[in-house]
Order: structure tokens, then C-alpha cells, then sequence
């Protein structure tokens, strides 16, 4: 399961204050539990959060396994409300899991090439999103070369309007929207022929 962009807070975050009364370590009580569901459930679940490490804020993104392995990325480039109390992060987002090579960004991320080049030979990249308005990130998307997973917010938020992308993507540009949830089990089109 993949849940949007600061699914935990909402993207509008007016201030570093703010932020960081919402801000959880990546060990923290929401990592925990749902850790402890991804376990339960025998699936893998993402999504993004304000997280706080070292005194610093980050857009983050957590990708807990069943097994209990935790994946962490940081978002790269910022945006709008991010500014406003996000670092930056500094590393990729390319990780070896259960599901096989996975890489993930966090909405923005996704129009700079350079981040798509990094991901080269990921089986599938996740991309929890608040993407707000047009043009989508479709274009983008097909820079990755895998399918990508977007898990975005609907609707609106202080008068925010979102875009509801969510659904899988595959490399040759058709889109799945509407995907309730992928079963993990069953091949994913374009995984690169290694049944995840």
C-alpha cells in the first residue's frame, strides 16, 4: 500500500514551528504501528511525513516491509509550502526490498532528470504526491523506465486543489487509474520480466 505525501499532516504546513509539532523521528509512534501492520498484513506500506532528525526538518517518505526492514528517502527538491521548514535531503531513493529493486520519490522530485537517471534499473519506483493541478507529472513519469506507483491526494485543502494522479503508471505511457491496491503477489507490467 502506498498513502500520499505528508499523508500523516497534509501538505500545508505554514511554518517550521508547525512543522514541528507534527514532526516524528523514523522510529517514532505512526513508523511503529504501521510497521506493525505492514507485519499483520503481510504487505509493504509507504507513505510520506514530517520527520525530524538531528534537529532537522524533511519531507520524507518511509517504505516498511512485512519483515520489519524500513527504507527511508528524503525529498531532494523542494516545493511551495516545503520551503518554508523542509531541508532538503541528499541521498537517492534506491533501495533492494522483498519487492525487488525499488526507488522512490516525493512528487516534485519527479521533473528533474537527474533523479530519473539515479533510479536507472529500478523494478518499480513509488511516488507518494500532493501534485496540484496541470500539467501532471505524466511526461515525467515515462523518464524512469519502470512503472511508477503514485499514491496522490484528492480534493482539497486550505483551497489547495489537488490533482487525484494516483494509480500505476507503466513505462509505455498507459495509466491505471482507479488501482484500489496492486497485489505484490502477481507480476507488475514492466517489472523486467522478474515476476514482483
Amino acid at each position: 500500500a502506498l498513502f500520499p505525501e505528508l499523508a500523516t499532516t497534509g501538505l500545508a504546513i505554514p511554518s517550521r514551528a508547525a512543522a514541528r509539532r507534527l514532526a516524528e523521528p523514523s522510529d517514532g509512534d505512526t513508523p511503529r504501528r504501521l510497521a506493525a501492520l505492514a507485519a499483520e498484513l503481510g504487505m509493504a506500506i509507504g507513505w510520506g511525513f514530517v520527520e525530524i532528525a538531528d534537529d532537522r526538518l524533511f519531507n520524507a517518505a518511509l517504505l516498511v516491509e512485512p519483515g520489519g526492514q524500513r527504507h527511508l528517502y528524503r525529498k531532494r527538491r523542494l516545493y511551495g509550502h516545503d520551503f518554508d521548514w523542509a531541508s532538503p535531503g541528499e541521498s537517492p531513493g534506491e533501495f533492494e526490498t522483498a519487492l525487488g529493486r525499488v526507488a522512490v520519490v516525493i512528487c516534485h522530485d519527479v521533473v528533474y532528470s537527474d533523479i530519473a537517471a539515479e533510479s536507472a534499473g529500478a523494478d518499480l519506483v513509488l511516488m507518494p504526491t500532493n501534485w496540484i493541478g496541470d500539467p501532471g507529472p505524466e511526461d515525467c513519469l515515462r523518464a524512469f523506465r519502470a512503472p511508477v506507483l503514485v499514491a496522490d491526494r484528492q480534493g482539497t485543502e486550505d483551497g489547495i486543489r489537488f490533482g487525484d494522479r494516483s494509480g500505476l503508471y507503466p513505462p509505455d505511457g498507459r495509466v491505471l487509474r482507479g488501482t484500489p491496491g496492486v497485489d505484490w503477489k502477481r507480476r507488475v507490467p514492466g517489472a523486467g520480466g522478474r515476476g514482483r
